[in-house]
């Protein structure tokens, strides 16, 4: 029985080698080395403003803020209580303007 390669040029069709492992392996890191390098370094980046968003709901039982203690929302209640933190805010505000 003839193959359909075989009918059309009277040539037996050409099989296809699978690539080996090595070269499967570099073409895999190839396409994806650049978006896991980005994903890794935006994860660095990031995980200690994340840490410092989930401690500021934290309602520490002494001045330093190392341990959970209890969630409260008493530290965004009052923004400005804390003196220089508005004055703070408003000048990195204006320092990115600038920047930009």
């Amino acid at each position: 029985m003839a193959s359909a390669a075989t009918a059309l040029t009277g040539a037996p069709a050409a099989t296809r080698r699978e690539p080996s492992l090595p070269v499967r392996v570099l073409r895999f890191v190839g396409r994806h080395v650049v978006a896991t390098a980005a994903a890794l370094t935006l994860l660095y980046m990031f995980l200690p403003v994340f840490v410092v968003v989930v401690f500021s709901f934290n309602d520490p039982a002494g001045r330093l803020n190392y341990t959970w203690n209890s969630f409260t929302v008493s530290n965004w209640a009052n923004v400005c209580g804390v003196p220089g933190m508005c004055d703070a805010v408003w000048l990195s505000i204006q320092i990115a303007l600038l920047a930009t």
